[in-house]
């Protein structure tokens, strides 16, 4: 691990080698200046870089080109590689106030695929989850191991998996949960949409870590609030199949 002073000297270096070519592409620099080595301090005298506990020290640059991040051409000149640009890239990302990216694949085959998938949700918290498909299997432990109060599948599951689900969600489970079904054409992707997250699912529940690798994606906090909108109306327009605790006969559905 090294500390932000690395990437921060090597954001420096990736800076100044910018300037460089863009005041040598108007013409402003002489071609000797290529070389941006010389005598140019790029970290404090007193704090060098050292190579093993027993090897003479060495320069930042030495240490950059040694580890791959920088390369000297020809000419000497001096260059980011292509794993110098990425750790730029990553360390930028880090910084940012941007959502991280964090997507994670569940490999076909993998024990741990499904135990994953549902960490993942259970981390949602009180969350909407969507699965066209979903089986009365992956219904018992979204409501066993999981905070999801709201499940919607859609009109093309088959009558008798709908019945069962229905059954498991009537029983008493000692939380709120509820489930609705959107009208055939309705529903095309499998996600969970949270307050605080939001996440789309390569395929429906029954299928992780069986026939193929599967890819949990975030959205970004805009596109969340974007597909907020729509799954709401898409709960608001579908049939409820079962809810539990029951409604009361005298209270409409709609009222709290």
């Amino acid at each position: 691990m090294y500390d932000s002073s690395a990437f921060d000297n090597l954001r420096k270096m990736s800076d100044d080698w910018q300037k460089m070519l863009s005041r040598l592409s108007s013409g402003m620099l002489s071609s000797n200046i290529y070389s941006i080595l010389g005598k140019r301090e790029l970290v404090e005298a007193e704090v060098p870089a050292e190579y093993g506990p027993d090897a003479p020290k060495e320069g930042f640059v030495e240490h950059l080109i040694r580890l791959g991040w920088a390369e000297r051409d020809d000419q000497g000149g001096l260059g980011l590689t292509p794993l110098g640009r990425a750790l730029l890239r990553s360390e930028d990302a880090a910084e940012s106030d941007a959502d991280s990216y964090d997507v994670v694949v569940l490999d076909a085959g993998n024990e741990l695929s499904y135990p994953v998938l549902v960490q993942r949700i259970a981390e949602a918290g009180d969350a909407i989850l969507i699965d066209p498909y979903l089986r009365v299997e992956q219904l018992l432990v979204v409501r066993n191991h999981t905070s999801i109060s709201r499940v919607m599948v859609s009109s093309q599951l088959p009558k008798e998996d709908r019945a069962a689900m229905a059954v498991l969600v009537e029983n008493d489970t000692d939380r709120p949960l509820e489930l609705r079904m959107a009208e055939r054409g309705v529903l095309h992707d499998r996600m969970v949409i949270g307050d605080n997250t939001a996440f789309t699912i390569g395929t429906s529940l029954n299928t992780i870590g069986k026939q193929h690798p599967t890819i949990l994606t975030p959205l970004p906090e805009a596109a969340r609030d974007g597909m907020r909108v729509h799954v709401e109306k898409w709960w608001n327009d579908a049939q409820t199949i079962a809810v539990y605790p029951p409604i009361d006969p005298e209270q409409p559905e709609g009222d709290e």
